[in-house]
């Protein structure tokens, strides 16, 4: 390989002295060992440029027939105008272009598109290529700039691969969201002369996106209604219990004040009973034993005849007075206090259990008393209503 490389150092130098001085054909002055190179040499590079045509030739079909936009871009005149800056003392590259829109645009003008493929074409809605490439500054959008800063940005970090999102637009004015991936082509690293650049539509799924943030947020705000509409209810709960909480404080307290009237109505009616018992005995006493005879003496008096007619109107009213107290006296001598008491509420309609709460007794004493009173007054037989013979009795 070293005589080989020498061999071809002394035909260069041999060709470019003696080959073009002479008219002589080369088979004549070349010697036959340097013949055999230059075939050699020549063999090897049609080989070599065979090989790159075919390629080249693969490549345009793959970059040209590819279902991705493609683009071979041409971007020196911006490596040469950020490295301007850079002298120019811009370090803060990022804080730079943010300021300075104007330069984005400059930037984006001196861009070089070399080649676009079919898709690139389709995507655009461009009819041929001729359109396309007249028309260039109808694919930027004001948003579009905000991409092709962070391009520059990129170039500015000395990067050689970029991958961002952001929107174009159509020949015919239609938005479209894409995703671009920017790379160096191999061998263009340092001028930036070769950079393909391939574009994804993703308005599909940018709308889908947006639909499903759009439902989201219904959602969210539906969970918000909801979550305030729940809170409200809870908040009614809680006052509602508090109220009834209160409510059931105040019954418990009109309950007590309730038990403690009964109880306190209780002990007057038995108080009331025992008095009325006491002065009923005390009238019976009175008519019966000084006012009664005291009448008949009267009506026995010779010297009163002309008043015998008053004296027994006057019997007759005293009669009807202590009535209701001549059985009772005979009904008082064979009960006990209790018992009385007993009989007098039968008579007068009460119940064995209202008996019991008034006398603060059981019901079952209630019921003995009942049975003691029947067997006193001589009325064992169940079938006689015991309510019913004391009311014919007093």
């Amino acid at each position: 390989m070293v005589k080989l490389v020498k061999g071809r150092d002394k035909i260069k130098k041999f060709s470019s002295t003696r080959l073009q001085t002479s008219s002589v054909t080369m088979s004549e002055q070349v010697p036959k060992k340097y013949r055999m190179l230059v075939a050699d040499e020549i063999a090897e590079q049609k080989q070599k440029e065979e090989e790159r045509r075919d390629d080249e030739e693969q490549f345009r079909i793959i970059f040209e027939d590819s279902p991705i936009s493609l683009w071979q871009e041409d971007f020196s005149g911006v490596k040469r105008y950020i490295d301007s800056l850079r002298g120019s003392g811009i370090k803060d590259f990022r804080g730079y272009f943010e300021n300075h829109p104007e330069d984005v645009c400059h930037c984006a003008e001196i861009v070089k598109v070399l080649l676009v493929n079919k898709a690139t074409l389709d995507m655009y809605e461009a009819g041929n290529k001729e359109a396309f490439f007249g028309n260039l500054e109808k694919v930027f959008s004001e948003d579009s700039y905000d991409l092709f800063r962070e391009q520059l940005i990129t170039i500015a970090e000395g990067r050689k691969i970029f991958e961002g999102e952001g929107t174009n637009k159509t020949l015919k004015g239609q938005k479209k969201y894409i995703r671009l991936k920017w790379s160096v082509a191999p061998g263009c690293e340092e001028t930036l002369s070769k950079v393909m650049i391939s574009i994804i539509d993703i308005s599909d799924f940018k709308r889908s996106e947006d639909r499903l943030r759009k439902h989201h947020n219904e959602l969210e705000l539906q969970v918000k209604e909801r979550t305030k509409k729940l809170r409200a209810a809870i908040k009614v709960k809680t006052q509602n219990e508090k109220k009834l909480s209160n409510y059931k404080l105040s019954l418990e307290k009109v309950n007590r004040q309730l038990l403690e009237t009964n109880r306190a109505l209780a002990v007057l009616a038995r108080n009331i009973d025992k008095e009325k018992e006491d002065l009923e005995k005390k009238i019976y006493k009175i008519v019966s034993s000084k006012i009664m005879p005291i009448v008949k003496e009267l009506k026995e008096d010779k010297f009163l005849r002309k008043c015998q007619a008053d004296l027994e109107l006057l019997a007759a009213y005293l009669n009807n007075l202590i009535y209701s107290f001549t059985n009772f006296h005979e009904i008082d001598i064979f009960l006990t206090d209790q018992e009385m008491r007993v009989a007098v509420m039968v008579k007068n309609g009460l119940t064995g259990p209202k008996i019991a709460n008034l006398l603060n007794i059981s019901l079952n004493t209630v019921k003995t008393h009942r049975k003691n009173i029947r067997k006193k007054l001589k009325i064992q037989n169940s079938k006689v209503n015991l309510a019913s013979f004391l009311k014919s009795k007093f």
